[in-house]
């Protein structure tokens, strides 16, 4: 047929047919018509039969031919195609799989190095997979990217990088590229773990698919967590010989089967010195942050970095959070300390000695029930009390004991008021029995007091003993030791009677003013009720102190100074470090808060106690920003709040996570002032390193595919479907206008005319 007909209308299958197709029995009696007209048109010819038979027959075949044109010959063909369908390989590539918690025979590995595992031990199993049809190879994490596999059956992979998994958005992206070609089934190689919820449809569009995920999960099945070193917070500056209070959080794992302990270490950079360690107790967590202190001792001046360390005994996630570093600066002038008593009861004799004795203290005390001639101790002598702001600043803490509020006039008690204010003071009361506080309701100094009136409180003469509260661990008060280094914990012992209280003042609870916080507490028995002994509280920027006894002295009992003396220094460092912001060019520049997150409003606080610099300054300042390697961040406007105030605030909002330095540089100071600080990504899905195969068990369970573990993988051509396509297509090609099939009907049309004309008919 080929011959006959051009090559260009015929493939695949053919056959002949008709355009208008009769029955059989139609087609069959057609013909017999036409056979006997044919043979009727010559039977009466005079010739011989042999020429009837002839002649009638090529009548009878030009009528038959003449029918078939007139029914449309055609040929039919069949067209066959086939659509190969296609597997979509989605390969986790997020910063997670640097995760190492997959054990093997070698001991472990990183959920990246399984993954590569994978694709490399099992290249005959990628290859029967596709077999006739083909396979897409696909990266993820924050977004989708396609992977190369350069002709080799798997495609190289690069190191993980991503710091956000969009597992959702990732699926969706690839459902949504596949054309028009049939989707076999998506190869999921992840560890679940994804940073971005998934959106409310995206389930239900998934099983809507139709389109089975097997998901291969990676990491490790038991789930492991990962604790943290969240936060630390200590002061900027110490004193010589201060013991440092450095608060750390610590976030653990939740939902573990394991029970974590260790150590949280702290750590001198400079000489690699263990200051302190505090053991963690084992505990299976439940995902909760806990706190814990620690206390070290500058061992050299000028600036010091230190190092909080997280050791756990058994392996954790993810090493690099578990450490954390701060810097402080060792102040090496003493610490300024005014003493003023009204009379020279107990406390007063052996604290007075002891601000003379201690050398990093320099003290002044005055003794107003005192005579003229007395010769007042200390330091610096004075002979008379400060009397205005520039005398009172020179001093860091301010002790006020058992004095009538009339010992200070109005403009000592707005001056200290102001300076507490200010950040530049700290006051510290010693309640007594004649006039503290019981004549200071009505005087200038009387917000300074952090309960409400009445300020009769009652007095207590039976034994009581000292309870220490978590505020003061905070912030490293009662650490009090032997001379071996023994903790003195008789002090707080009520079986102890020389470490018990016989007087104190009694305050009703709901006097205690919301914003105190209560470091100790005195106690008549353990089941009976506490009273405030050693309270604090935040007044502006600086720092109020009160004392409800002056017993402290009975701590001396057969121990002389060594347990009495570091109550008080420990008490007076933590006083004077609400300074410790405040440089010598009287400036101080803050940030809160200190764990800055990416989207989350910054606040920068900038107070200038220099008269002369403050009226230099405008209304707005310029803050510089900078991130990591110097590349500029931007500018800050800080705008002072009004033209009395001496502060000035401003806002950034972090786009990008990294270290953040703020840099400010004024006309009146010898150097810049700047402040760094480190900018978290609250959508780090390194905040939650654990696997999580229940996700991926969720998303192969509505799609209808099912999780593959990876020693399993063998199984995976068996269980991924066939959905290629197979179509025919059918065409017509007619032959009614074909030159050879006009050439039948032509050929016997000629033939019976050269017979006719043989036997010379018409």
């Amino acid at each position: 047929m080929r011959l006959l007909f051009p090559v260009s209308t015929i493939g695949g299958s053919s056959e002949l047919g008709f355009e208008y197709p009769l029955p059989a029995w139609a087609i069959v009696l057609a013909l017999v018509g036409c056979c006997m007209m044919g043979w009727w048109t010559y039977s009466r010819l005079h010739a011989s039969d042999g020429w009837k038979m002839v002649l009638g027959s090529l009548r009878s075949l030009l009528f038959a031919s003449i029918l078939l044109l007139l029914l449309g010959p055609l040929i039919t063909t069949s067209f066959m195609h086939h659509t190969s369908d296609r597997v979509l390989v989605l390969v986790d590539r997020s910063e997670s799989m640097l995760v190492e918690d997959v054990d093997n025979e070698e001991g472990s590995s990183t959920r990246d190095g399984q993954a590569e595992d994978i694709l490399d031990m099992y290249q005959e199993i990628w290859n029967r997979i596709g077999v006739n049809r083909s396979i897409n190879w696909f990266g993820f994490h924050g977004h989708v990217f396609s992977l190369d596999p350069g002709g080799l059956p798997t495609p190289e992979l690069d190191a993980p990088g991503g710091s956000r998994t969009d597992l959702a958005t990732a699926l969706q992206h690839v459902l949504m590229r596949t054309d028009r070609e049939p989707l076999s089934s998506i190869i999921l190689l992840s560890d679940g773990r994804s940073t971005t919820p998934h959106p409310p449809d995206f389930l239900s569009t998934l099983r809507e698919s139709g389109i089975p995920v097997f998901s291969i999960p990676l990491g490790s099945a038991s789930t492991r967590g990962d604790a943290s070193i969240r936060t630390i917070k200590a002061p900027g500056v110490a004193y010589d010989n201060d013991m440092v209070p450095v608060n750390v959080e610590v976030s653990l794992p939740g939902g573990i089967m394991n029970p974590v302990s260790g150590s949280i270490l702290l750590v001198d950079d400079g000489t690699g010195t263990v200051l302190d360690r505090v053991p963690i107790q084992e505990t299976t967590g439940d995902g909760e942050v806990v706190d814990h202190t620690l206390v070290g001792t500058p061992t050299m001046t000028g600036r010091s970095t230190w190092r909080v360390v997280l050791e756990l005994d058994e392996p954790d996630l993810i090493t690099r959070n578990n450490e954390q570093v701060m810097e402080i600066d060792l102040v090496d002038q003493p610490l300024r300390v005014l003493y003023i008593e009204g009379r020279p009861r107990w406390e007063y004799r052996y604290l007075k000695n002891l601000l003379l004795r201690e050398e990093t203290i320099e003290s002044s005390t005055m003794l107003l029930s005192a005579d003229r001639d007395f010769a007042q101790e200390g330091d610096r002598r004075i002979s008379r009390l400060p009397s205005n702001m520039d005398e009172l600043e020179y001093w860091d803490v301010l002790i006020l004991g058992d004095l009538h509020s009339s010992s200070l006039t109005s403009q000592q008690s707005q001056a200290i008021i102001d300076l507490v204010t200010s950040g530049r003071l700290s006051v510290m009361w010693i309640g007594g029995e004649r006039w503290t506080p019981s004549s200071w309701g009505g005087s200038g100094l009387v917000d300074l007091l952090p309960f409400t009136a009445p300020f009769q409180p009652l007095e207590s003469n039976r034994l009581s003993h000292v309870r220490v509260l978590e505020p003061a661990s905070r912030l490293g008060l009662f650490r009090i030791e032997h001379h071996g280094g023994d903790v003195a914990d008789e002090l707080y012992d009520p079986s102890v009677s020389w470490t018990g209280f016989q007087w104190m003042q009694r305050f009703d609870p709901r006097q205690i003013k919301p914003t105190t916080e209560l470091f100790a507490v005195l106690q008549e028995s353990e089941d009976g009720p506490s009273f405030p002994l050693v309270m604090s509280m935040q007044f502006g920027s600086g720092s109020v102190a009160y004392i409800t006894s002056d017993e402290f002295w009975r701590w001396r009992h057969g121990h002389g100074e060594r347990l009495y003396e570091q109550f008080w220094i420990q008490l007076l460092r933590v006083l004077g470090r609400s300074r410790d912001m405040v440089d010598s060019s009287g400036v101080r520049f803050t940030v809160s808060p200190v764990d800055a997150r990416v989207g989350q409003p910054v606040r920068f606080d900038l107070e200038i106690f220099d008269t002369t610099l403050l009226e230099e300054m405008g209304d707005v300042l310029t803050l510089l920003m900078s991130g990591e390697n110097g590349t500029p961040g931007g500018q800050v406007e800080l705008r002072r709040i009004s033209q009395e105030d001496n502060e000035y605030q401003g806002f950034w909002i972090p786009l990008d996570p990294g270290t953040v330095e703020a840099h400010l540089e004024l006309a009146g100071l010898d150097q810049a002032i700047f402040e760094t600080f480190t900018v978290a990504d609250p959508g780090d899905e390194m905040n939650v390193p654990a696997a999580d195969h229940g996700a991926l068990e969720t998303l192969s369970r509505v799609s209808g595919g099912r999780i593959i573990q990876p020693g399993e993988v063998n199984n995976l051509p068996e269980l991924v479907p066939d959905r290629s396509i197979t179509t025919v297509e059918t065409r017509n090609f007619p032959l009614w206008d074909s030159p050879w099939l006009f050439l039948v009907p032509m050929t016997l049309l000629a033939l019976e005319w050269l017979g006719r004309r043989y036997l010379r008919l018409a």
